[in-house]
């Protein structure tokens, strides 16, 4: 916004076209399962592929 008002000075008025406004929040559970699924999958091939040093024995 600030770059905006540099290139384009006016009132802060103006500027408010180019803001978003959102009267209500409604989550995409379809997307956060597959963001979760993804993250799991992700998590265990991390872990697979790890190096981890021996044990004694």
């Amino acid at each position: 916004m600030l770059a905006r008002k540099a290139l384009h000075p006016g009132s802060t008025a103006d500027l408010q076209a180019f803001l978003t406004e959102h009267s209500t929040f409604q989550p995409d559970m379809a997307r956060h399962q597959r963001l979760q699924t993804r993250w799991q999958e992700w998590r265990h091939a991390v872990d697979r592929t790890l190096w981890k040093p021996d044990s004694p024995a």
